[in-house]
């Protein structure tokens, strides 16, 4: 971790900080059961695929 923090600025004890809360936060973050999932309708898929094809032409 020192080599990070000197690598990168913050403190060792930021880094150790920031790994323990992602460690106990990051399953909860990505998680999908259902409740937290995106909705999206057709509209929006067609939408969505106009653009990409837009963007795939330049």
């Amino acid at each position: 971790m020192a080599d990070r923090a000197i690598q990168f600025g913050p403190h060792p004890t930021m880094i150790y900080l920031w790994r323990r809360a992602l460690r106990e936060g990051a399953f909860g973050t990505f998680a999908l059961d259902g409740r937290n999932a995106p909705e999206i309708n057709d509209e929006q898929v067609r939408d969505l695929h106009v653009k990409i094809r837009e963007l795939d032409c330049r």
